[in-house]
């Protein structure tokens, strides 16, 4: 069985529970938040998977066979919850799948070899099939739950209005959200006043996101299109900043030296995220992507429209 759209998933979740709910889940999406978010969602209807060893990122396809092998004193059943950032193979998949009794709950950041499989003995959550309209109404439906979640009311129109200056990504999405909640404080109503007034500073907050993104190759091209020649300059200083954090931090880890005395004012999450996400280039991109964006940068100065300078460097990176 296959959705291509959150919310009937989620009602398919909601029927199926509990006697009648499927032993393999996989979600296909290429945002990594956006995917271990609907994983929770999906721990929530299963206690046992919810004990389960959880893998992320990059790990030992042979830790996760060991782990899928042996069975917990406390359950009478193996769940094996895994979000893989790259795509498995199909050899590795199968090793996985071959395992007898185990159950599964996958999160994949591309088309799965194995989609057949969970098309055939599970659910899947397709969102790289997602319209753009259904995508959409899922983030402002996020929003809206975000906003009541944190005792606040907003109006729909108004609501429909701040989701139009946000990056129509899921994290960014519960980021905004949670800022506007603090900033509105003991009153109870978001008003449009008070978006526009968290507007300007959200976008210094949007420019270090795209900034990063683009580094790690998390980003569409639509996503840098939002920089306009007035952002430009701030941009590539922004750009520049993350390159030689991601170098540092490559080198300090060679070194295998410590990396918060080196980085005193970066929160100790944000620094981990940073390591992770440093620890899936290679140490040689960084000086060569810095060495890209100087020369972008001198013609930007010459005169070459910002838009397609992003471009080439994203397409070169």
């Amino acid at each position: 069985m296959r959705y291509q759209n959150l919310s009937p998933f989620i009602k398919h979740l909601q029927n199926a529970y509990p006697h009648h709910l499927a032993s393999a889940y996989l979600i296909v999406s290429a945002n990594e938040y956006e995917r271990n978010q609907i994983i929770d969602r999906v721990l929530e209807f299963l206690p046992a998977a919810k004990r389960a060893r959880r893998f992320r990122g990059e790990f030992s396809i042979e830790k996760m066979l060991l782990e899928a092998s042996s069975l917990s004193l406390f359950d009478n059943e193996r769940w094996v919850v895994a979000d893989f950032s790259k795509e498995i193979s199909k050899k590795d998949g199968e090793r996985l799948l071959a395992i007898s009794g185990c159950r599964w709950i996958i999160g994949a950041s591309s088309k799965h070899p194995l989609l057949s499989f969970f098309d055939k003995e599970g659910v899947v959550l397709d969102l790289f099939e997602e319209k753009k309209w259904d995508k959409e109404k899922r983030l402002l439906e996020r929003l809206l739950e975000r906003i009541k979640n944190g005792e606040k009311e907003i109006r729909p129109d108004v609501a429909a209005s701040f989701l139009t200056m946000l990056q129509p990504e899921l994290a960014f999405v519960d980021s905004e959200c949670d800022k506007l909640i603090t900033y509105v404080g003991d009153r109870l109503q978001i008003t449009l006043e008070d978006i526009t007034a968290i507007t300007a500073s959200s976008q210094l907050s949007t420019l270090w996101q795209v900034a990063e993104d683009m580094v790690y190759r998390k980003l569409s091209r639509k996503g840098f299109a939002c920089i306009d020649a007035v952002a430009a300059p701030l941009f590539f200083s922004i750009l520049r900043n993350e390159l030689r954090n991601g170098y540092k931090i490559r080198l300090l880890l060679e070194k295998n030296e410590p990396l918060a005395p080196h980085f005193p004012k970066m929160w100790p999450k944000m620094l981990e995220r940073k390591k992770e996400l440093a620890l899936g280039r290679d140490p040689s991109y960084f000086p060569r992507a810095l060495t890209r964006l100087f020369s972008l940068e001198l013609r930007y100065k010459n005169g070459s429209p910002p838009d397609l300078l992003f471009e080439i460097f994203y397409a070169c990176n």
